[in-house]
């Protein structure tokens, strides 16, 4: 499909888009980011975005990940009180995109919940038995 800016609606007043990828450490890191501006009397609308289409369903080695910039999310994720744990591989994330997205447009009153529990439970971030194998 080929969109121009005049067939997308525009959001509310007051309604920031947040698009995402349970890959992405700065989707990660930044989760709570939502809840201060959601305090501050705007709506948020989370859109699932898969970042990295390319990734096949095994996943891919994700390499070394050093410098400013994983200095700043590892700062970031101590003192949101997230644990940070940077994978040897990144996961194909289709499957849970695909579920944030039902979860959005049929039972919008649980998706950041859901979301949420999904960035708990299987994000790459978080050292568990299923991602440390």
């Amino acid at each position: 499909m080929n969109y121009s800016h005049e067939q997308v609606p525009l959001p509310a007043p007051g309604t920031v888009l947040h698009w995402f990828d349970f890959i992405c450490p700065f989707c990660y890191v930044g989760q709570q980011r939502n809840q201060i501006l959601e305090r501050h009397g705007l709506a948020i609308v989370q859109l699932p975005f898969q970042i990295h289409p390319d990734i096949p369903p095994e996943g891919i080695e994700a390499g070394p990940r050093r410098g400013p910039t994983y200095a700043a999310l590892e700062r970031e994720a101590a003192l949101a009180g997230l644990p940070l744990h940077w994978p040897a591989r990144l996961p194909d994330t289709r499957a849970a995109l695909s579920a944030a997205e039902w979860v959005r447009r049929h039972r919008p009153d649980v998706s950041d919940q859901f979301n949420r529990g999904l960035l708990r439970h299987i994000s790459c971030w978080v050292k568990t038995s299923a991602t440390s194998r």
